[in-house]
C-alpha cells in the first residue's frame, strides 16, 4: 500500500514594508507559500485561512486543527482526518 504523507503546516506573520503590504508564510517540509494579510479577519482567522489555502495548493484534502505556538512566533495544524 502506497501512502502519502501529510505534512504540518506551520503559518508566520509578516509585516508590511514599503514594498508589500502585510501577509502570512504557510510551510511544510515540501515548500512555502505567501499569502495576503485580510484586516477585516482576526489574526487567528488569518493564520487558519493561510493553512487552509496552503493545504489545498498541495492537494491535501481533509480536517485540520491547529493554534498558536507556545513562542509566539506563528500557529502550527496538523490534519486530524482525511476526506
Amino acid at each position: 500500500m502506497t501512502m502519502t504523507m501529510t505534512q504540518a503546516i506551520t503559518t508566520k506573520y509578516l509585516g508590511a514594508t514599503n514594498h508589500r503590504g502585510a501577509r502570512i508564510v504557510a510551510r511544510s517540509q515540501a515548500g512555502r507559500k505567501t499569502y495576503s494579510y485580510d484586516s477585516g479577519m482576526s489574526a487567528a482567522e488569518n493564520h487558519a485561512d493561510a493553512a487552509t489555502r496552503y493545504a489545498a495548493d498541495m492537494e491535501w484534502h481533509g480536517s485540520w486543527a491547529g493554534g498558536a505556538l507556545p513562542t509566539g512566533d506563528g500557529y502550527a495544524f496538523v490534519m486530524t482526518s482525511r476526506d
